[in-house]
């Protein structure tokens, strides 16, 4: 992959959360770390857990609310010239104790 510059990787971050903030119908909040570092390989994990605002129930809105938001993120990458190691892996998601969903999205 290419070398991504940190100031990027930050900006990247930043756009991710101002999205999250942004779509409030959509997420609650979201939280972002960086979970692993392969400095050999050359990659980051960047660790995704963004809460869906409404009950598990509605998943078709949940779904689509997903398909937007990991858009979003690789519009963002691809604008930005930063390279996918691995695709998104997964979304697991889980209901917080007011009814509302999270998950992770790995990218």
């Amino acid at each position: 992959p290419a070398v991504t510059a940190p100031a990027k990787v930050t900006e990247l971050v930043d756009s991710i959360r101002q999205y999250i903030t942004d779509k409030d119908t959509d997420w609650v909040n979201g939280s972002l770390l960086v979970s692993s570092m392969n400095y050999s390989a050359g990659y980051m994990a960047l660790d995704i857990w963004p809460t869906y605002r409404c009950l598990h129930t509605d998943i078709g809105d949940m779904s689509d609310s997903k398909t937007r938001l990991l858009l979003f993120i690789h519009s963002y990458m691809q604008i930005a010239g930063i390279t996918y190691v691995r695709p998104v892996q997964f979304f697991n998601d889980t209901e917080n104790e007011g009814g509302e969903q999270q998950g992770k999205l790995v990218v």
